[in-house]
């Protein structure tokens, strides 16, 4: 995998501003055990995101939990797996793939990295 990688550039949405900038050094997402990381190639823009950042739609569901107004918007992405946790079965490291965050994610797509559960990832059609 590449755990050697601790930065990225994402995308990050504030609340307050309602204004999306690209951060050149946001964490790279950490993966549990049944997750696994993804170098995105493609991310989808949809109404909820376009929502959340212009009309300030739902922002305090993307917000929850944490003590930043900033998120990273993002809900569908395709990419290429960078790294998986140690009990992820039927996906490897290279394997092209294709998902959707959880809604309520605030660590979305829109991002050099994404972090997802395996199961919700398919490779059917990448």
């Amino acid at each position: 995998g590449e755990p050697h990688l601790t930065i990225m550039r994402a995308a990050l949405a504030c609340a307050k501003t309602r204004s999306l900038t690209v951060a050149p050094s946001v964490p790279v997402p950490t993966i549990g055990r049944h997750d696994v990381l993804v170098a995105v190639r493609a991310a989808g823009v949809n109404r909820i995101d376009v929502g959340a950042v212009r009309d300030g739609y739902a922002t305090d569901v993307f917000t929850a939990g944490t003590s930043s107004s900033t998120w990273i918007p993002g809900r569908e992405f395709a990419g290429v797996v960078a790294d998986i946790g140690r009990d992820v079965r039927g996906v490897s490291i290279g394997d092209r793939v294709y998902g959707a965050m959880s809604p309520t994610t605030s660590r979305g797509a829109f991002a050099e990295y994404a972090a997802s559960p395996a199961h919700a990832l398919d490779t059917s059609l990448a």
